[in-house]
């Protein structure tokens, strides 16, 4: 097998995407390869998905037996170090290997939205982008009192239900953590399902209509009687 490793490395090819790889190099200690790369720095703090891929299965799936700057939210920097265990993932695989590898762009963790509030008993959506770590935790926070919401996968959407029972006021926030990294939304408020007018209108009107039905018991005061007869006229011996 360690022929077979040899033979493997003498021709390693490194093809760059978006030429952010530089100094690419491979060599043998033990079984395993070692891979070293320069990962050419973007934008201030941005991060990186590493992936590597081999000829032996036409570059169709990134390698798995591998560790070191590989995987999600690589920093940019010069001597970068991947050690694959080829010897567990080839097994019996035999013939000349070349190597690419991939490194994209992860956006940094913010909010897609930005709801001015929320209804208690309603879904809100939280949306989101970039994170580089495969789950998202999202937290809700009032006065300085975080409450833990979810632990959801990093897909960039998670449909909070807020509760029926939900303290209702402005000033809230909501905080998604994805790795080493967090983003805090804007104030929103929570406000009650159905609004406190609509609620005291049926209330108006019952008052109403029993008002009206208690006010046939009689008069007082300087109000006309509601039944004027007047006396018949006195016999003036005319008839």
């Amino acid at each position: 097998m360690k022929k077979l490793f040899l033979a493997l490395i003498l021709l390693p090819s490194f093809p760059t995407i978006g030429q952010k790889i530089e100094n690419w190099n491979a060599s043998l200690q033990g079984d395993k390869i070692i891979i070293s790369y320069d990962l050419v720095q973007g934008a201030p703090g941005e991060k990186y998905n590493v992936s590597i891929y081999g000829s032996f299965d036409n570059f169709a799936s990134p390698l798995q037996k591998v560790t070191g700057d590989v995987g999600h939210g690589i920093m940019g920097g010069p001597g970068k170090k991947v050690i694959w265990d080829g010897k567990t993932e080839l097994k019996g695989f035999k013939g000349e290997l070349t190597f690419e590898i991939r490194a994209e762009v992860v956006s940094a963790l913010s909010f897609r939205n930005a709801a001015p509030s929320a209804k208690r008993g309603k879904i809100m959506p939280v949306q989101w982008r970039g994170g580089s770590a495969k789950e998202v935790k999202v937290e809700l926070i009032k006065d300085g009192v975080v409450t833990h919401l979810a632990t959801t996968s990093n897909n960039g959407n998670y449909d909070w239900a807020v509760s029926a029972k939900q303290k209702t006021g402005s000033g809230y926030q909501l905080m998604i953590t994805c790795g080493e990294e967090s983003a805090t939304s804007p104030p929103f408020a929570i406000k009650p399902k159905v609004p406190t007018m609509i609620k005291l209108i049926p209330l108006v009107a019952v008052a109403a209509v029993a008002g009206l039905a208690g006010g046939g018991g009689g008069s007082t005061g300087n109000n006309p009687p509601t039944n004027q007869n007047l006396p018949s006229p006195p016999d003036m011996g005319l008839n």
